[in-house]
């Protein structure tokens, strides 16, 4: 009505007051009295007033809920106030087309987006072209010389096949060849099967990198052994202190070593690695060259020893190395101060295993009469290897 004004949102509607029992302001698509509204400014504060029926028709500002609503009077909630914007409605005058194709199975589109403010200003949907089957390929047998097909049909348009109950397959063609018995004769053409030359091979070694192992080629093709042979240990390929095939690594730090480890007691500078105590009335670890690696052999498993911070090298028949009197190495039954041992080392990974019973003897290696054993005076130091 005259005098009146109204709130247009652009994609809501219009701002109306919705109740006469409750504070709603709410739109609506259409304009009627409730949604055309008395404006007076007194000081700039606003006074908007519905016209219509509804008697919550005061819009206020509730500031505990945060939300514009309607009320009975101007003394329930806060002040409003009106700011006029400055803006331009677009005429979508400048548009660009979006268009994807239908395809056999999928609905296809075209859009009329406007260029300025993105709004699609009209769409229009292409059902799904469906397939164009054409006519029925015929089945032909295969052929010892010749492939051969099942019935098929092939859409026109995206080239996928159907069987003959049009159920989409992958694959129309049957593969010929012969169909050879265990004598080598095709039971079709009674065709002879030519020898294979083997031109794809797969080869396996189960050569680790201590202990030789066996050479193995087979043929992709017909599955035949082309040939074995015996190979060598490959040995370790040591990067950083690790071997990169097995996990084995050279200790260098105290805190490297922990029970629970499985290491082994060598020589770097002779490649000399512990593989037994002697048997002899002079008791002392056996000591056996290694080409290049060292070997799985005469593994110790690390315990705790007697003293705190100590170990105790368990060997595989449950002894422990120990030592008992003189240089002697040898192995005992149980854990105690003679066959507990500190391990420290140094930058290099070379280790002073100290016998805890008597710390002046400490076990190295006797180059001059090849032994481990446990010494008062310098002789070549030791280094410990662990698994992975």
């Amino acid at each position: 009505s005259a005098g009146t004004y109204a709130f247009y949102t652009g994609t809501e509607g219009y701002l109306y007051a919705a109740s006469s029992t409750g504070n709603y302001l709410k739109t609506q698509e259409t304009l009627d009295a409730n949604g055309s509204w008395t404006i007076s400014i007194t000081s700039g504060v606003a006074t908007i007033t519905a016209t219509g029926t509804n008697t919550r028709n005061w819009m206020r500002y509730n500031s505990s809920s945060s939300l514009f609503a309607c009320y009975s009077s101007t003394s329930n909630q806060q002040d409003i106030a009106i700011f006029e914007a400055s803006f331009t409605i677009c005429s979508h005058t400048t548009t660009n087309e979006d268009t994807v194709a239908a395809t056999c199975t999928t609905a296809g589109f075209t859009k009329i987006v406007c260029a300025d403010c993105g709004k699609v200003v009209s769409e229009t949907t292409v059902p799904a072209l469906g397939h164009s089957y054409g006519e029925l390929h015929e089945a032909n047998d295969k052929t010892c010389e010749n492939d051969g097909n099942i019935a098929y049909y092939e859409c026109a348009t995206c080239h996928c096949y159907f069987d003959e109950e049009y159920n989409e397959v992958d694959e129309v063609i049957i593969p010929g060849g012969h169909e050879f018995d265990e004598n080598g004769v095709c039971s079709v053409c009674g065709a002879g099967q030519a020898a294979c030359e083997h031109p794809n091979t797969t080869v396996t070694d189960t050569a680790t990198c201590t202990t030789a192992g066996v050479k193995t080629v087979v043929c992709d093709d017909c599955g035949e052994i082309v040939s074995t042979e015996t190979s060598a240990a490959k040995g370790h390929t040591f990067a950083n202190g690790v071997c990169d095939v097995c996990g084995i690594q050279k200790i260098s730090k105290a805190n490297s070593i922990a029970v629970g480890d499985v290491v082994y007691l060598v020589v770097d500078t002779k490649k000399m690695q512990l593989t037994g105590i002697s048997t002899t009335s002079t008791k002392y670890g056996i000591g056996t060259a290694y080409t290049s690696s060292v070997a799985e052999t005469y593994a110790l498993t690390v315990v705790a020893g007697s003293a705190s911070g100590s170990f105790a090298f368990k060997t595989s028949d449950g002894k422990y190395l120990s030592w008992s009197s003189g240089n002697s190495l040898t192995t005992a039954t149980s854990v105690s101060a003679n066959s507990s041992w500190t391990v420290t080392f140094d930058a290099n990974g070379n280790a002073t295993i100290k016998n805890v019973k008597d710390a002046t003897r400490i076990l190295q290696w006797n180059a001059s009469s090849p032994r481990f054993a446990c010494y008062t005076s310098t002789q070549t130091v030791v280094q410990l290897y662990k698994e992975n």
